[in-house]
């Protein structure tokens, strides 16, 4: 079964790629920036915590 989704919603991917139904890699990128930047909070370079150097 989960195969066959897989296929399935390749096929819809290809087929939306045929006809032009597709978005650039600037708008994408673009996009996901505006989503995720403004959700992520803000780490400080050498604020405390794991991965600082001493």
């Amino acid at each position: 079964m989960e195969r066959t989704r897989f296929v399935a919603a390749i096929e819809e991917g290809l087929a939306d790629a045929e006809s032009g139904r597709v978005h650039s890699h600037e708008a994408v990128i673009s996009e996901m920036k505006h989503r995720f930047l403004k959700q992520a909070p803000m780490h400080r370079r050498g604020s405390s915590g794991a991965g600082g150097s001493r």
